[in-house]
């Protein structure tokens, strides 16, 4: 079972509207504009008939000030993750997460992401790995250089290869089968006829 806790802190916004107040043009049809009318497709408006155009509402998808956190711990008290991340109204995101696991080995991702793109920095002991920096990532490893065993392989005999004995297939011969054929009788369909009728 795994024992989880959330956090969320809502950083609130002077003003958080997200349909705008904008109201659409009256549009008319007609030859002859009106005072306050507009002018759609080459055609003049506002000189006869009304017509109501509502337009969609609007939704401010601009960024938003956040901040979470949480932390996960396995029963076995030794397996955990956790994760923390924050952003302002500017685009701006900055975080880091966490990941142990039951053999001691543990990570570290401290991330950064705004207009000069994602950049992050990775902490490890994770063997395999060496210190790096590929595509504005460093790795900083503190595992050592891994330890491999030698192979060890059976000697190998130097003997002659012979051919395996191949044996004709016995294959019975075919004995003749007295048939009796069954015939059944041809079903009987009767069809009513209908007089033809003239067009």
């Amino acid at each position: 079972m795994i024992d989880i806790n959330i956090h969320f802190h809502a950083i609130s916004v002077p003003e958080n509207r997200h349909l705008s107040d904008h109201q659409p043009p009256r549009i008319c049809s007609g030859s002859q504009p009106k005072k306050g009318c507009e002018v759609k497709s080459g055609r003049n408006s506002c000189a006869g008939d009304e017509v109501d155009y509502r337009l969609k509402p609007y939704y401010d998808e601009s960024p938003k000030p956040y901040a979470f956190s949480y932390n996960a711990l396995l029963d076995d008290g030794i397996g955990k993750s956790s994760r923390t991340e924050t952003a302002d109204g500017s685009g701006r995101v900055q975080g880091s997460y966490t990941v142990n696991n039951d053999e001691g080995h543990s990570r570290v991702v401290e991330y950064v992401a705004d207009q000069a793109g994602f950049r992050a920095v990775v902490r490890t002991n994770e063997p395999g790995t060496d210190n790096q920096n590929p595509a504005d990532v460093v790795v900083q490893s503190s595992a050592g250089p891994v330890q491999y065993a030698p192979v060890l392989r059976p000697p190998v005999l130097n003997a002659p290869v012979l051919a395996p004995i191949v044996e004709p297939a016995v294959v019975p011969a075919p004995v003749p089968v007295a048939v009796r054929p069954v015939y059944r009788r041809p079903a009987v369909r009767n069809y009513a006829h209908s007089p033809v009728r003239p067009y």
